[in-house]
């Protein structure tokens, strides 16, 4: 499917549409993609505060939705759902997505979202033909769209706060995918802890589609069941699951490692992450950081835990386990024929079981290693020593002093001892492969 073909994809879900999902394994693809599209535009409409102008109302058996007016010109539009959807759509035409998380979160707190989306894909791969009615789809499709228009809670202004995107794929997945605008991600963000509440699911007999939402907005109403008094309905369950769900594939994943903190469940079990930048418009460049992730523009897809955008000279290499790619000195080595390629793994892989609290001593000394191999590339201090804050750069010049590359005692401290550099340089760096020599 071209991305022409994509991007001209309608959102107006028709009796057609619905009725026809049950007859084939395309058109109920088909559907679920229209429904997927429907779902994350209706979330970002009912939760931020975007001019009205932007949108057109929809209907499907008198039940309203919103659908996006052509070359929308806003910015959170284009950046939060034009530049992700035709992504996810073409991962769902190949038959990998196997779920959508959406975080809201606010511009001045990256940690804790405010809000998360789930929107989970199954796919029936043992039959061919479909036990389901299209009556039963179209009334689960109609409880969908209700639960959808009824996500309570006042919306966020679109200047206060910015959404992020993390989707997982199944097992089988080509390693080098990546949808556009998509970059691999080192570790998940932690769920809202608010409990979580379902908004409803679908089954055409072919795939199911499940979605669930948990925040603020969310606390006051009680977890919902098929007869729970709520203002948000939820799919009757006898209609909208098939008889024999055994049969939808929920695909095996390989476990990831546990992320720090209180993520539990939500911090495991991806297999392969993709996250999508805040600001990744086409015409977006240079450093975007979100947290714990630093995200770069396509000139610069670097993702070492030391989050400093360093030149050229410092070489890179990319993790076994994660994939992202990190600074070969920053890592402990200066010659990347010293490394295995196949079995590197980043520090923040390594260290994701100890937890942060290790990864965040292994910072200064990750920057040091930075600003050491500048020294030996220049003789000098580098330019790079002026990324580092105040504190940083006070504990790095304390440990050139203690290795004898400066003398900070002395007028003129910055002048380079080459005989002690060539000490410490042999002192911190692996000149073989045993890695995180400290």
């Amino acid at each position: 499917m071209t991305s022409t073909t994509l991007a001209s994809m309608s959102l107006v879900l028709t009796n057609r549409d619905v009725k026809n999902s049950v007859n084939t394994v395309q058109l109920s693809k088909k559907y679920v993609k229209r429904l997927v599209k429907i779902s994350i535009l209706n979330i970002i409409y009912r939760r931020i505060a975007i001019s009205e102008k932007e949108f057109e109302v929809k209907k499907y058996e008198n039940i309203p939705y919103r659908v996006c007016k052509r070359k929308s010109q806003n910015t959170f539009m284009r950046v939060y759902y034009h530049s992700v959807t035709n992504s996810m759509i073409e991962a769902i035409e190949k038959d990998y997505l196997k779920e959508i998380v959406m975080h809201i979160i606010g511009k001045d707190n990256n940690d804790d979202p405010l809000e998360t989306y789930n929107i989970k894909i199954k796919y029936n791969k043992q039959d061919s033909k479909s036990n389901q009615k299209s009556s039963a789809v179209k009334a689960a499709t109609m409880e969908y769209l209700k639960a959808l228009s009824g996500i309570p809670g006042k919306k966020w202004q679109e200047d206060n706060v910015k959404m992020f995107f993390e989707i997982s794929y199944n097992e089988g997945v080509p390693i080098e995918y990546e949808p556009p605008n998509f970059e691999p991600a080192k570790k998940l963000l932690c769920s809202n802890p608010n409990r979580i509440i379902s908004l409803g699911a679908i089954s055409t007999g072919f795939h199911k589609v499940s979605m669930w939402g948990r925040g603020v907005n969310f606390a006051e109403i009680r977890e919902l069941t098929p007869s729970g008094n709520s203002s948000v309905p939820v799919s009757n369950t006898k209609n909208n699951l098939l008889e024999d769900d055994d049969n939808m594939e929920d695909i095996p994943e390989v476990k990831r490692k546990q992320n720090n903190g209180t993520c539990g469940e939500n911090a495991s079990k991806k297999r392969k992450l993709q996250v999508i930048s805040p600001s990744c418009d086409i015409s977006t460049n240079g450093e975007l950081d979100w947290g714990n992730i630093s995200i770069m523009s396509s000139e610069d897809d670097t993702y070492c835990p030391c989050k400093w955008r360093l030149p050229d000279k410092y070489e890179t290499i990319k993790c076994s386990k994660c994939f992202a790619k990190v600074h070969l000195a920053c890592h402990g080595y200066i010659n990347i024929e010293a490394v295995d390629k196949t079995k590197f793994s980043c520090y923040t892989c390594s260290y994701s079981r100890t937890g942060k609290n290790k990864l965040n001593k292994m910072n200064l000394l990750i920057k040091t290693r930075a600003i050491l191999y500048g020294i030996q590339l220049e003789k000098s201090i580098p330019n790079e020593m002026k990324l580092a804050t105040k504190d940083e750069a006070a504990y790095i010049l304390e440990q050139l002093d203690s290795l004898g590359v400066i003398d900070c005692s002395s007028s003129s401290f910055s002048k380079i001892n080459e005989k002690s550099l060539s000490s410490a340089i042999l002192a911190t760096f692996n000149l073989k492969d045993a890695q995180y020599l400290a």
